[in-house]
């Protein structure tokens, strides 16, 4: 069921174009990222992906988010429940807004980076060639829902065991903005 995130065409329609085979356990996984609001651990994605095929194994979740990866059809991001989780991603410039409490992930658009690169060019020396925008926040329903939200832990189709990790290797620091 491909979402507003992976767009009409849906993260199968974007992986056959690409020439890759769309088995069953490979179909699993790719509906089990479409379904999500969250940012999924690989546990929570092998868990998920089983509803839809028992036979999906985890090494097949792994595989499957690399070729994502690779297509652009799933990035990382961070949770402060579940440390790395992948989210869906549709095939246009992004970033992704993380909800603090309950992990829920929203894309948006109008990227101002890409006007900071010649002067980061001048200041480093680098020639930048990609860059990844990250914001966190509370969202409007957990907003709603008070502060006692951000203190429940998520239940694990919501999130991941703390310090997992996942299989692409970008990584993103932390900025904190000053208040």
């Amino acid at each position: 069921m491909p979402t507003k995130r992976t767009n009409e065409g849906g993260l199968a329609g974007r992986l056959r174009d690409a020439g890759y085979r769309l088995t069953r356990q490979r179909l699993a996984v790719l509906t089990a990222v479409e379904e999500s609001a969250t940012g999924l651990s690989a546990a929570e994605l092998l868990e998920a992906a089983r509803r839809h095929c028992e036979q999906v194994g985890l090494a097949t979740v792994y595989r499957t988010l690399d070729l994502l990866d690779e297509i652009g059809g799933a990035e990382r991001v961070h949770t402060r429940h579940a440390g790395s989780a992948f989210v869906g991603c549709p095939p246009t410039d992004h970033h992704h807004v993380v909800c603090l409490s309950c992990g829920k992930v929203a894309d948006f658009g109008g990227c101002v980076v890409a006007d900071m690169l010649p002067a980061v060019a001048a200041q480093t020396g680098f020639t930048v060639e990609s860059h990844v925008l990250e914001l966190r926040g509370t969202c409007r329903d957990c907003r709603e829902a008070g502060p006692e939200v951000s203190k429940r832990p998520r239940q694990a189709v919501r999130g991941g065991a703390p310090g997992s990790r996942g299989v692409l290797e970008r990584r993103r620091w932390p900025c904190h903005l000053e208040r």
